[in-house]
């Protein structure tokens, strides 16, 4: 092989080296500002990977910093409050099953993530005396607007006394979806949770006594006398009741059990009811969505097969035009009057229709994001506003496909005073 043979293969080598040093260069830099979740409440926080003396203050059983509270004899029982929160509502002190939520997953408790990269979390600790807790969390992202997140915590712990173990185990399941200009966002969960207890009344005398003094004390036999050892020495129990705790008696036993599952849904409308008969979610003017079981007495019939929506509600400003438009629907159709005053009918499609007295709640003062388009420039070198969450002030409109659209604008339009803003090609319209 000659000189000129080796400096090619040489020259060939580096250029082969630098376009694999190219290569993994080219590999994103992901910063850990990009690693989010969010709380129904408002808060955000970025993920913290590092270690930290506040990190080990949240290394315990509810993992939060446990100041200002004083646990009970084992984990996952409940706690005495030694401080105040002066951020939330005044709460006087929760008994029965609502003071085990220390260890409950509330709405608020629940992180909805957005992560660029799959993202883990893992917690394990032991307890008191054969047990453990291990905590594990995992959140994918599918695609860059829309992660979800499913998490395990599971522990049991036998305790130091007698009756005070404790065991459960909790999912939970969460998604988070952001379209990509930030005009829709939906987040849901869903969790299951099993938690159980063991309960007892505290220590009896005589284990207050040994567990305070812890003294040693003689063994006799079955008449009541003395052991005497080899060594002529009186046989005795040494006892140290500050650690052998599970030799303590207690002076009552039971047992107490939680079980839930819960899915919540945020669409951004505030709930005002929400029960085995219907739920009502309000926008922030007052105009309600009312959800109820599809047998329900209290409502319409379908206007087709599989159809869920039953009725609409409009809202009538004074007693004047509600007469009016009362005696307007007698003319050729039933009209039922309900205690609050509200008309009810059907129109000509077989929709639900009603008319009630109706003022918005709260007048509120709403500007419109500032665009740019290709006429109007509002912003320029201006960071558009992020809405953590949406929040409805009204609803603007609601469509309906008909199978007889000229009885409905004759209905509408001509009887009830509608407007019709727009027609289509096809015989399309909107009211």
């Amino acid at each position: 092989m000659t000189d000129e043979e080796i400096l090619r293969g040489k020259e060939q080598l580096k250029q082969e080296t630098e376009k694999k040093t190219e290569k993994k260069d080219s590999i994103p830099t992901i910063p850990i500002s990009e690693y989010n979740y969010f709380f129904s409440n408002g808060i955000e926080r970025t993920v913290d990977t590092t270690l930290t003396i506040y990190k080990d203050y949240k290394f315990n059983f509810i993992r939060e910093d446990d100041f200002e509270l004083l646990s009970f004899a084992n984990v996952g029982h409940t706690y005495n409050k030694l401080g105040y929160n002066f951020k939330d509502q005044l709460k006087l002190p929760q008994i029965g099953a609502r003071g085990k939520h220390f260890s409950y997953f509330e709405i608020e408790d629940i992180p909805y993530f957005n992560t660029p990269t799959p993202y883990t979390e893992l917690f394990a600790k032991s307890t008191f005396e054969q047990g453990q807790i291990l905590d594990a969390l995992i959140s994918v992202n599918l695609t860059p607007e829309y992660n979800f997140t499913i998490a395990h915590k599971g522990y049991k712990s036998l305790g130091k006394y007698v009756s005070s173990r404790s065991r459960g185990n909790q999912f939970r399941f969460s998604s988070n979806y952001v379209s990509k200009n930030n005009k829709t966002m939906w987040r849901l969960h869903f969790t299951s949770q099993n938690i159980f207890n063991q309960e007892n009344g505290g220590l009896d005398p005589d284990s207050i006594y040994f567990f305070e003094q812890a003294p040693d004390y003689f063994v006799l036999d079955n008449n009541g006398n003395q052991i005497i050892n080899d060594d002529g020495s009186y046989e005795m129990i040494y006892y140290d009741g500050y650690l052998d705790r599970s030799r303590l008696g207690v002076q009552n036993f039971a047992e107490s059990s939680l079980y839930s599952k819960r899915f919540f849904s945020d669409w951004g409308l505030r709930e005002v009811v929400n029960t085995r008969a219907k739920a009502v979610y309000e926008t922030q003017i007052g105009s309600k969505i009312v959800l109820k079981p599809p047998k329900a007495k209290d409502i319409p019939p379908p206007a087709q097969k599989d159809m869920h929506f039953r009725e609409m509600i409009w809202g009538v400003s004074s007693k004047k035009h509600l007469l009016e438009i009362k005696k307007e629907l007698l003319k050729d159709r039933e009209v039922k009057v309900d205690r609050n005053g509200t008309l009810h009918c059907i129109d000509p499609n077989g929709l639900g229709v009603g008319f009630t007295l109706w003022k918005p709640k709260n007048k509120i003062n709403a500007s419109r994001t500032k665009i740019n388009s290709y006429d109007s420039l509002e912003r320029i070198d201006e960071v558009s506003k992020f809405y953590e969450s949406a929040r409805p002030i009204r609803m603007g409109h609601i469509g309906f496909v008909l199978p007889d659209l000229k009885a409905a604008e004759k209905f509408y339009k001509n009887r009830l005073g509608f407007w019709l803003s727009d027609r289509y090609a096809g015989g399309a319209a909107i009211f």
